[in-house]
């Protein structure tokens, strides 16, 4: 009802004769904006999850993929300023550094609050520093993202069995375990945490120094070095910056979970650069918001919470995963051709 009566507002004021043209160009860039196609398509996700399973669009139902959907965001937000960074920019070493910081926290936690704030210094410490390492390997050795983060995961997985000798220990304590798993008034607390975490980080990307430089460094590499901006200081923040969310996230996961697993973070590699990707952000770089991420990161959930309901299996649901992003990149390089001619 509403919309009909703003298109009728609209329709009042232009002439017959360019009302076609008009409704033409809305739609067109509509289907380029890769944020309303993805609302579109999440809307629709939705209306088909109800149809097709009972009780899907429940609010319990709704709040527990809103609660899923945010650990999602929180892995994502350290991907999402390094592929904004451009120059092939992607951090596979993600999931690694989400398991490496989820064990440290637990043993150093040891299911006990008095020892929290340690936990959290030293995970997100931790993070940071592989971060670095990841920094110090793309921009003095020249070792392509993609290649110096999925050595980086490696290495931090063998940490992780060194540090436990296999069998992880501890676990994540009462408060940690609130805030990732517990509610207030009735809204999961990981709903409230990532919603904090996400618009802090649309805060540094959009309203800071270091966020206009990141967007002029991934858009136009050249223009920023005649602006005099220190891209090896923007590189090195942002693989840190990366590493410090991850080492986060991880320890959302583990109080989501309240135990460690040695693996526990692996399935979010590929989740963090899904939902970046699903969400508009482009691999190119120069471009994109934490709306993005978070439209992709419940886009991806949606579509989680249906094959689960389904009865899919693990791995067919993995499966489908790859193809829709696959499906995505596809999609970006199909437009980006036509963009060039």
């Amino acid at each position: 009802m509403i919309i009909m009566l703003l298109h009728g507002v609209l329709m009042s004021y232009v002439d017959k004769a360019d009302r076609p043209a008009l409704l033409r160009s809305t739609a067109t860039a509509l289907l380029r904006s890769n944020f309303a196609v993805g609302a579109a398509i999440m809307v629709l996700l939705l209306i088909v999850g109800g149809m097709m399973i009972p009780g899907f669009l429940m609010p319990r139902n709704l709040l527990a993929i809103g609660a899923l959907g945010m650990l999602v965001t929180i892995a994502a937000l350290g991907q999402t300023f390094v592929v904004i960074s451009g120059d092939g920019g992607i951090d596979l070493s993600v999931g690694a550094i989400m398991s490496f910081s989820t064990v440290l926290g637990a043993m150093i936690i040891s299911g006990q609050d008095q020892y929290l704030l340690p936990g959290v210094i030293a995970a997100c410490l931790a993070g940071a520093a592989l971060g670095f390492v990841n920094a110090l390997g793309i921009w003095y050795l020249r070792i392509p993202a993609l290649i110096m983060t999925l050595g980086l995961a490696g290495i931090v997985a063998g940490l992780s069995i060194v540090i436990t000798h296999g069998q992880p220990s501890g676990s994540s304590g009462p408060f940690l375990a609130f805030l990732a798993s517990g509610t207030l008034l009735g809204v999961p607390m990981l709903i409230i945490v990532g919603v904090l975490a996400a618009i802090g980080a649309e805060f540094v990307l959009q309203r800071t120094g270091f966020g206009r430089m990141l967007f002029l460094v991934g858009a136009n590499p050249p223009a920023a070095d005649v602006a005099r901006i220190p891209r090896n200081l923007i590189v090195f923040a942002t693989y840190t910056l990366s590493g410090a969310l991850s080492g986060f996230a991880g320890l959302m996961l583990l109080g989501y979970t309240q135990t460690p697993y040695l693996k526990g973070g692996e399935d979010y590699m590929l989740s963090s650069i899904a939902a970046v990707v699903v969400g508009g952000i482009s691999l190119k770089g120069g471009q994109g918001s934490v709306g993005n991420t978070i439209l992709g990161a419940f886009v991806l959930t949606v579509i989680g919470s249906i094959l689960v309901g389904l009865h899919v299996a693990q791995g067919g649901r993995e499966i489908i995963d790859g193809i829709i992003l696959l499906c995505v990149l596809a999609l970006y390089a199909v437009r980006g051709r036509r963009q060039v001619r």
